[in-house]
């Protein structure tokens, strides 16, 4: 939407400094010398277009439908997934099982994640 070029991840105690005029200076704060990785952001936190350290999450959803349909197989008449980060295993998955996909479950777009507010009178609220 702002048309942006991907450049590449800012890794764990970076800090990227942008001038007036556009140059990038990297900082490095502390020094990791073994970055540990979150799968959640695969599973749930990022969007299916992001690259998350170095793998398409789109892709990595995909393949975890894929993983699923050979790992747990069940015998049902209809997958429903849960929206949105589930959607593409979901779709996976009935191509490898051969059962039908229904929407069952929609997500509000208007309402943003409460489980990341701060006070919980603001998570109950949404």
């Amino acid at each position: 939407m702002i048309e942006a070029t991907y450049e590449g991840e800012v890794y764990p105690g970076e800090v990227l400094a942008v001038d007036h005029s556009g140059e990038v200076q990297s900082l490095c704060l502390t020094s990791h010398p073994q970055p540990k990785q979150c799968i959640f952001e695969h599973i749930y936190f990022a969007q299916p277009n992001s690259v998350v350290f170095g793998r398409s999450v789109y892709e990595s959803r995909k393949k975890f439908g894929e993983i699923l349909t050979t790992e747990s197989p069940v015998d049902c008449d209809v997958v429903i997934a849960v929206p949105d980060s589930g959607v593409v295993a979901a779709i996976r998955y009935v191509e490898k099982a051969g059962v039908p996909f229904q929407q069952g479950l929609i997500r509000s777009h208007y309402v943003g994640r409460t489980f990341i507010e701060r006070r919980r009178g603001l998570r109950t609220l949404g």
